[in-house]
């Protein structure tokens, strides 16, 4: 199971950052070709769109480190001691937006 869902969500992340990428251009195309000027609304995209980005990129490293898509009942208790230490790492820049 944790292979496959570790694969199901690297394949998943990767494949919404290729629609997102091909939408935001296309919308840019379009209103190139459409001659329509670009607003506010077509320029938060390309923030928006970076934020997606770094967000599959850390979905990619907590699979990396096996904090995301694997189930905790397959560890040892070796493995859940390492694994509840990366986790901290990981979610430490959110900490403070959670209290």
């Amino acid at each position: 199971m944790s292979e496959a869902s570790a694969a199901a969500l690297y394949a998943m992340s990767g494949v919404l950052i290729g629609v997102s990428v091909i939408t935001v251009t296309m919308r840019f195309y379009a209103r190139r070709c459409q001659k329509a000027p670009l607003l506010a609304d077509d320029w938060l995209l390309i923030p928006s769109l970076i934020t997606f980005i770094g967000t599959c990129a850390c979905i990619f490293y907590g699979g990396h480190i096996q904090v995301f898509g694997y189930s905790t009942h397959d560890f040892t208790p070796e493995q859940l001691k390492a694994t509840k230490e990366r986790s901290a790492k990981v979610f430490a820049p959110l900490t403070p937006y959670s209290k």
